[in-house]
């Protein structure tokens, strides 16, 4: 085993979650787990064209309990707040709608069309009711979930003037994304002449957030530290810290019950708990 250390923060690793046969690409977890007694639970997904499902065991260890299988590279995936629903971005254009029918069993419900190009993002309201949708087509879709495992288009969002790498939610009407045009927008739902998610907000290079985002990411993309900056610290679950790609690793996702998984240009998952005493 390897340890890592920086000042006083030191990482021992504890287990390698092997079984993706291309890049892991990012990591996601299902809501309402690793808490609260709750065994976690966990969704990653690859160039591979799969989401592979790990649940933590009582010893502390991730077993991958499902395989889904996508038609394309997996971009990005969400878990909602309900429905058991699972959301992939791919690289076909397409977003995928898996449902936790049971115990480690899940049925392809849905495939939503829409975009021009890839799925970058995807991200669930706080309800799991409004899915949202970013790609390199410019546009960010907002899909509702609607009863009986429909979905509907709810709105096209045009704004930004290059590919939009990211989108994330602040709240149900409150909703951020992040563009290679170098910009923040903030997007509500509202009725204002006529349009329903106008954009309320544009943050660039020249606002104090965007600014703090560079200095902090050390000028690593956009696309990396947005999820910082858009959730209250008293709410995070989840955070993620991208490093320099000199070290080799895409980012790190610091989880609220003590462990630490680090995604590495490689095909495996390394998951780390911080060395005490």
């Amino acid at each position: 085993m390897k340890n890592f250390s920086y000042d006083n923060f030191e990482l021992k690793e504890i287990q390698k979650l092997e079984g993706h046969t291309g890049k892991v690409l990012g990591i996601a977890w299902k809501v309402d787990t690793g808490v609260w007694g709750f065994l976690a639970v966990m969704a990653s997904w690859s160039d591979d064209k799969t989401v592979r499902i790990w649940e933590e065991n009582l010893s502390g260890f991730f077993v991958c309990k499902a395989v889904l299988e996508a038609s394309s590279t997996v971009r990005s995936c969400a878990w909602s707040q309900e429905f058991y629903l699972l959301a992939a971005g791919c690289s076909d254009a397409t977003t995928v709608i898996w449902k936790n029918v049971g115990d480690h069993a899940y049925e392809r419900i849905y495939t939503l069309k829409g975009h021009e190009n890839e799925v970058r993002s995807v991200s669930w309201d706080k309800d799991g009711i409004l899915l949202a949708t970013c790609g390199g087509d410019k546009s960010i879709w907002i899909w509702e979930a609607l009863p009986g495992d429909e979905f509907d288009c709810a709105s096209v969002l045009q704004g930004h003037t290059e590919d939009v790498k990211i989108v994330q939610w602040d709240d149900r009407i409150t909703l951020f994304s992040g563009s290679s045009d170098n910009t923040i927008k903030v997007w509500e739902e509202t009725i204002y002449r006529g349009v329903d998610w106008p954009c309320i907000e544009t943050l660039g290079e020249s606002d104090r957030l965007y600014r703090y985002m560079v200095e902090l990411s050390e000028n690593i993309h956009l696309l990396c530290c947005l999820s910082l900056s858009v959730k209250k610290e008293e709410e995070w679950y989840l955070a993620v810290m991208t490093l320099p790609s000199r070290y080799g690793i895409v980012n790190v996702i610091l989880q609220n019950f003590g462990h630490i998984f680090a995604l590495y240009l490689d095909i495996m998952i390394r998951q780390f708990s911080q060395l005490t005493g």
